[in-house]
């Protein structure tokens, strides 16, 4: 590849990767490099891609227009994305779907194919497990994008997000050992680029909601206000320990209430999906 082919390649890449940048708001900082060998840290000579620090890397040399679409799909909704989603949950969602690859064929071809990819001279796999369940968790996040439009493309998009907050509950709310199947897994890449588009850690209005919060329940200080009296300032303490009363009575029946319902969803989406598997939805 001649020079100005090179650079022809790599202005096409930083196009794509400028696009996605735009479009999702949490995305990280996505760098594009000529080849392997300008990326900033060591890595293969056939490499496409990789994730390192919160920054994500492109390799212009090894990639065309479709393929960087998967690979910024793979690093960033794959790897960036489903920790920012999961969070705290992360390490454990990762351990299920290891779990998952032993009773799920999708996800266990997913692993014997990644397995192949990494697998040592002698044979054996180069990867460490969790490193192997974010493998698998990112090629799911690749296979699940349309690159032509750059649109995540799955079917039964609204079920497979319902099976993965239904996952999250069991494991997450209920403590249940659960495996990750192949549909919730696809459902969970769906919340995380929903969460790369939208932006913040609750759809995009937790942190508005905490902003509006904050300057509404601020103190304004008037310095020109005369002392508060012996007795205001006894009314005012008991009217705060009134308050903080029936904020904890409150708080217990809102938990109260809220477990309930996840019981109540969780035990539904059960009973929902135990009558499509014996059939007896039509």
């Amino acid at each position: 590849m001649t020079a100005a082919e090179q650079e022809a390649s790599t202005d096409r890449i930083d196009a794509i990767a400028e696009y996605f940048s735009s479009k999702w708001r949490d995305c990280p900082p996505i760098h594009v490099v000529p080849t392997a060998a300008d990326l900033p840290f060591p890595a293969p000579s056939d490499a496409e891609g990789a994730s390192r620090r919160g920054e994500t890397f492109l390799v212009a040399g090894a990639l065309d227009q479709r393929r960087a679409v998967e690979v910024i799909a793979h690093e960033v909704v794959g790897h960036h994305g489903l920790r920012r989603t999961l969070g705290g949950a992360w390490r454990s969602f990762l351990a299920s779907t290891l779990d998952g690859t032993r009773r799920d064929p999708a996800l266990r071809a997913t692993r014997q194919r990644i397995e192949q990819i990494y697998a040592a001279d002698g044979g054996t796999v180069a990867l460490p497990p969790m490193k192997l369940a974010d493998e698998i968790a990112a090629t799911i996040a690749e296979r699940s994008i349309d690159p032509r439009t750059g649109e995540m493309a799955v079917a039964r998009p609204l079920q497979k997000q319902a099976a993965a907050v239904a996952g999250h509950v069991a494991r997450e709310v209920l403590l249940l050992d659960r495996a990750v199947c192949a549909d919730q897994l696809q459902g969970t890449v769906l919340l995380a680029e929903r969460q790369l588009r939208v932006g913040g850690t609750f759809l995009g209005w937790r942190r508005r909601i905490a902003g509006w919060y904050a300057g509404f329940m601020a103190y304004k200080f008037d310095p020109n206000a005369r002392p508060m009296s012996l007795q205001e300032a006894q009314d005012l303490l008991r009217a705060e320990n009134t308050r903080l009363k029936n904020k904890d009575e409150n708080g217990i029946v809102l938990q109260v209430l809220a477990l309930a319902a996840i019981v109540v969803f969780f035990v539904g989406y059960l009973a929902w999906a135990g009558i499509k598997t014996f059939g007896w939805l039509h």
